[in-house]
Parts: structure tokens; C-alpha cells; sequence
């Protein structure tokens, strides 16, 4: 099964090229920031758990 990461892998090594030390919070942070719809601040268990009143 192929990871919504796939199509962003080679940005991501660009980035860890040029800092090496980057977190992965910081690569999350900056695909958040680069493609809002799909890397959202909804985390997994957000889009989990059921709405509240549900």
C-alpha cells in the first residue's frame, strides 16, 4: 500500500541534504505548512475519534 508520503520522499531528502539534523516534527511541520489538505494539524487520532455529540 503506497504512503501519502510517496509523492513528497524526494523533498524530503532534499531537505534532510541540506540539514541533516531536521526532525521529523520539523518535516511534518514544513509539508503542513507546503500542502495544508493533505498534512493538516488534525492528528491521527483526531480524524479517529468520533465527534464530540456523536
Amino acid at each position: 500500500m503506497p504512503s501519502k508520503l510517496d509523492p513528497h520522499i524526494a523533498a524530503i531528502e532534499g531537505w534532510l541534504a541540506e540539514q541533516p539534523q531536521l526532525t521529523a516534527l520539523a518535516i511534518v511541520g514544513r509539508l503542513s505548512e507546503n500542502h495544508p489538505k493533505e498534512f493538516g494539524k488534525r492528528t491521527v487520532f483526531d480524524r479517529a475519534a468520533p465527534a464530540e455529540g456523536a
